[in-house]
């Protein structure tokens, strides 16, 4: 092959620009609106075992069919037999964003993180992999990544 030709790409970058796309697409398409009743409120309190030692508490929500993370400021707003409304994924089946009964909508940050950011992070590594052909490295940490993320929104 001569020099001045463009090498194939990848099969491994572009499956992955792909799962990147259907991320962003699951996590941007509106979703199906499920209204359920809420059975529990679990508040748990984690604590890091590194140097700094903090805790921090989450909220989980729990319903008949759903359990799914909150924010602390919306969980405060919420009961138990109280009625929650919220949107799931087309796709991986991923609570998206919730409404209490006062209208207030939100979405756990993980989920913006793992159904948004990530992956346009992600994709913006491949498609720059094609411009510079030394980041072979942040390629497969990024593909790793990918990997990860799609197991937790798999499971």
């Amino acid at each position: 092959m001569p020099e001045n030709t463009p090498s194939k790409r990848p099969i491994s970058i572009i499956l992955s620009m792909v799962v990147c796309l259907l991320i962003i697409t699951d996590f941007a398409l509106p979703g199906s609106p499920n209204s359920e009743k809420i059975t529990n409120i679990k508040r748990e309190t984690q604590t890091s075992y590194n140097a700094a030692r903090r805790t921090h508490t989450t909220f989980q929500v729990i319903t008949e069919n759903y359990e799914f993370y909150v924010d602390k400021g919306f969980a405060k707003d919420l009961e138990v037999g109280g009625s929650i409304d919220f949107k799931v994924s087309p796709f991986f089946s991923e609570v998206n964003n919730y409404t209490n009964f006062e209208g207030e909508t939100s979405n756990f940050d993980l989920r913006r993180t793992s159904g948004l950011w990530g992956p346009l992070v992600i994709l913006l590594v491949m498609l720059l992999s094609f411009r510079f052909k030394g980041i072979k490295m942040a390629v497969f940490i990024a593909q790793v990544l990918l990997i990860a993320n799609l197991v937790y929104l798999i499971l």
